[in-house]
């Protein structure tokens, strides 16, 4: 208690960590119940459920929230203007910058009590942190999106997680449902040193480690050097970053976990997730719209690369409309083999300042880059800056099996991508600082997009 004031020790968190709040309160558990029988209707049936979503949240934005208002005049567009969801396309397309930019006020519900809000801050890994205020039903409903996936994906009520956290201090403790068993989670510190992890995990025997792939690397790669005993999760869940084949099969063959990947951001909870296929990422659709737009912000087609925009389905309070995340990704064009109705996401590329830009405007993805540099012997850890088309720096921080071969190598492949136009600075360095935002990026390009 402060000042005769509750005060929640949950704030900031950026997103869901583990099982329903001691809040919730009916509408949102029936909406989890809801979310996993919908999931097997057809992909028409879900479609309409999500368009009357979606015309609710329009109606609700351009009458209460005045940014929306203006954005949509400047246009033309009123409510009744958008009937299905081919309609967003004559919507303008949000950035954060517009919500750094804009008076609070003007962002937010004109009838909201900003004290009484929930806050959540994104993780600034842009160097452009945003603050998001949501009322206690549209935070239990983000909660409620991260439950469902997990549950999908075999996460049980007595199940025991480790949560890597690069901010562990600013974790929830000793909520109700853990004093009864339910959903125990422990915060791991990501930045601590693999032994320290490792101490903690053979103390707790988790059944669920959940983490970002970067920060669960030197982990794996310790038990594996070592041939540690005594941890054995039976599932591993990551999100954050780039999840190579490389890093999933050693997983796999270090633990004997499964390994799922989930896709979601603080402004609009999980957006996607995994299911045992491993075929894409299954759109929450009860939570968002997705679009694959291309650099003219149209529609391109299924199985093409485009920037994923959003809008959010579950909040009013500061609704995200036709918001782009900052990510690249590539739709699919037919159902998971699973059975599911919900559309896939196939691919996850990242984030859009993470692509290298050519002279001739090419861009080339990081995915390819860390998988080609992964297959290098001696690299603990990288850092690629670009500077400009003809300039790019590496970090590396080696290991025990560093040579001259793996300078040569790295120095090939990174010529090569770049079609040897650009001079390219290799560093050993013995490590890399962490950024303001705790949130490691290995690429990174300074070079603006057309």
């Amino acid at each position: 208690m402060k000042n005769g004031k509750t005060v929640r020790l949950d704030q900031g968190l950026p997103s869901y960590y583990g099982g329903p709040r001691p809040e919730m309160s009916i509408p949102p558990v029936l909406e989890f119940y809801r979310r996993r029988w919908r999931q097997w209707q057809s992909l028409e049936a879900i479609q309409g459920s999500q368009c009357r979503r979606l015309v609710k949240t329009i109606s609700q934005a351009y009458d209460e929230v005045r940014y929306y208002r203006r954005l949509f005049d400047s246009v033309g567009i009123v409510p009744k203007n958008v009937t299905g969801i081919d309609d967003l396309r004559n919507l303008p397309i949000t950035v954060r910058q517009s919500f750094q930019t804009t008076p609070l006020q003007e962002m937010v519900e004109s009838s909201a009590k900003l004290e009484k809000c929930i806050r959540r801050c994104t993780s600034g890994s842009t160097s452009q942190p945003l603050m998001i205020y949501r009322n206690r039903m549209e935070d239990n409903l983000n909660d409620v999106s991260w439950a469902f996936a997990f549950v999908e994906n075999g996460l049980r009520p007595f199940d025991r997680s480790a949560v890597f956290h690069s901010n562990p201090n600013m974790y929830m403790h000793g909520l109700w449902f853990e004093r009864f068993g339910f959903w125990r989670r422990t915060p791991v510190s990501a930045w601590a040193d693999p032994g320290e992890q490792i101490c903690l995990l053979t103390r707790i025997r988790p059944n669920v480690i959940r983490g970002n792939p970067n920060d669960l690397l030197k982990l794996v790669s310790t038990v594996e050097r070592e041939g540690i005993r005594g941890i054995a999760p039976r599932l591993v869940f990551t999100n954050g970053a780039f999840l190579d084949k490389q890093f999933r099969s050693l997983v796999e063959s270090v633990f004997g976990a499964e390994v799922f990947d989930f896709y979601g951001t603080a402004e609009l909870g999980c957006i996607g997730w995994e299911c045992s296929r491993h075929d894409g990422y299954h759109i929450n659709t009860d939570s968002v719209v997705l679009e694959i737009l291309d650099a003219q912000g149209l529609a391109v087609r299924p199985g093409e690369r485009g920037k994923i925009v959003c809008t959010g389905l579950t909040a009013n309070t500061m609704p995200f409309i036709r918001y782009y995340t900052g990510d690249i990704g590539v739709l699919g064009d037919r159902p998971c083999q699973c059975g599911r109705g919900l559309p896939l996401l196939t691919q996850l590329e990242g984030r859009a300042n993470e692509f290298l830009i050519l002279s001739d405007g090419t861009e080339v993805s990081p995915n390819l880059i860390i998988q080609l540099i992964k297959r290098i012997q001696g690299i603990q850890q990288f850092k690629i800056v670009q500077e400009d088309v003809r300039q790019v720096k590496v970090d590396v921080v080696p290991d025990k099996k560093w040579g001259v071969e793996s300078l040569a190598l790295l120095r090939n492949v990174l010529e090569t991508i770049t079609r040897h136009c650009a001079i390219i600075e290799i560093a050993l360095v013995g490590d890399i600082p962490q950024s303001p935002s705790k949130k490691f990026q290995s690429i990174t390009s300074e070079v603006k997009r057309g």
